[in-house]
């Protein structure tokens, strides 16, 4: 967890973060908290969702009114990117019945470097779509249905193109339960 944090957080404390994008999600954020129309004067539309459709970074604002300031999103990002190691644990013990490679299939999600590269240039929600999508995984098959559509909508609200994923989540549903 402290990886994923400093992974996440150091960028920015350096200066090295993409600017553009921290301050666009910066004051996306911050007029949700003042609820006022997220607009976007680095992307130059009236309404964010007019770039990308988001909804599930409302859900975060509470964490930004203990603190205004792009910290808070860096941190929460970190904390749901590494919370992926449950499901993924979970779900392969589960299906194998081995501990030893639940500890791997942890480990892989972890020490990917497509994950740590994604954290490390600062803040986009689709970063925490791997983890929300493995508690979803988790949910469905252990048959907690109103918890896995919770966080299928969780995920599907991270950006609309996830919706793409989320129909061959489907279709994977369908056949598996055929078997």
């Amino acid at each position: 967890m402290i990886l994923f944090l400093l992974i996440s957080y150091l960028p920015y404390s350096t200066f090295n973060a993409p600017a553009s994008d921290v301050g666009l999600f910066n004051k996306v954020f911050y007029n949700y908290s003042r609820f006022v129309t997220p607009y976007s004067t680095i992307r130059g539309v009236t309404h964010i969702w007019a770039d990308h459709f988001h909804p599930t970074i409302m859900l975060l604002v509470p964490f930004y009114w203990l603190a205004k300031s792009p910290v808070v999103m860096l941190i929460i990002q970190a904390l749901v990117a590494v919370s992926g190691i449950i499901p993924i644990y979970l779900i392969v013990k589960k299906l194998t019945n081995r501990y030893l490679l639940s500890v791997v299939a942890m480990l892989a999600y972890v020490l990917y470097p497509g994950l740590q590269m994604a954290l490390n240039f600062g803040f986009y929600p689709e970063n925490m779509a791997p983890a929300l999508f493995a508690w979803a995984f988790w949910f469905l098959i252990n048959n907690k249905v109103w918890q896995y559509f919770l966080f299928l909508i969780f995920w599907i609200g991270l950006k609309e193109s996830i919706s793409l994923h989320a129909l061959m989540f489907g279709i994977f549903i369908y056949f598996w339960g055929q078997g």
